[in-house]
């Protein structure tokens, strides 16, 4: 667990969750993963920071990845369990979720704590 306030969320949206299988049924035929997240009650409107990359480490040399919208905000605790539920719907296949995933940092720990 994170000792204190000062978390901040790396969120990757999902390249373009229209084409995912599911889309129709989850609801992701339209809007960006920061719009579906924003509906679960974590607005990322507000980031400090913004920039595209890969989200998988070895995704720089497949040929058919594509580069993630990315967003680092401040998180209330709510918010964190928000996102750790949006991962764990992920792996189940259950909704509601969001097209993101989102990496922790602690700040109070220099950024050098990293929760995934």
């Amino acid at each position: 667990m994170l000792p204190s306030d000062n978390v901040v969320g790396i969120i990757g949206a999902f390249p373009d969750p229209s084409v995912d299988l599911d889309a129709d049924r989850l609801g992701w035929t339209t809007g960006t993963g920061f719009d579906h997240l924003a509906k679960l009650g974590v607005p990322t409107g507000a980031a400090f920071a913004e920039w595209e990359d890969f989200w998988w480490p070895d995704d720089e040399d497949d040929p058919e990845a594509k580069r993630w919208l990315l967003r680092a905000v401040y998180l209330t605790w709510e918010q964190v369990d928000i996102l750790l539920w949006n991962q764990i719907a992920q792996d189940l296949g259950v909704k509601p979720r969001a097209p993101v995933f989102a990496k922790f940092v602690d700040l109070a720990w220099g950024g050098k704590r990293v929760c995934l």
